[in-house]
């Protein structure tokens, strides 16, 4: 079965007068700097009520792709599906380190090239 790597949690709510926040944390809900500048970001966040079930249908929704970001929203301590994402932040990873870059790549098996042999 396929395993997340990493949570990012984000707030977007600049629209909403508040101060947006992205700031990464392990499966345990441990905080991880991922992201450049992302010590900037000092406020704990609780730990979400349904973070075993997003991870466990984050793993099965995950399982037929090589990579996939799935998307998932806590909502009153309501659990909410978003979306699959197959280019995570528009391919453009200018905010993360380079470490955590070369991390995720060593996770990464992409499968074999297509061939004409594989016709359908």
């Amino acid at each position: 079965m396929a395993k997340p790597v990493s949570i990012l949690v984000r707030n977007d709510l600049e629209t909403a007068g508040k101060q947006p926040f992205a700031m990464s944390y392990s499966l345990d809900w441990q905080r991880e700097y991922l992201r450049k500048d992302e010590e900037q970001f000092t406020q704990t966040l609780p730990r979400p009520a349904t973070l075993d079930k997003m991870i466990d249908y984050a793993c099965r929704l995950a399982q037929p792709f090589p990579h996939v970001r799935v998307d998932f929203y806590e909502v009153n301590g309501n659990l909410f599906f978003g979306e699959l994402t197959f280019s995570t932040h528009g391919n453009v990873f200018e905010n993360y380190k380079k470490e955590t870059l070369q991390q995720w790549n060593s996770y990464l098996t992409l499968p074999r090239p297509y061939t004409k042999s594989d016709r359908y």
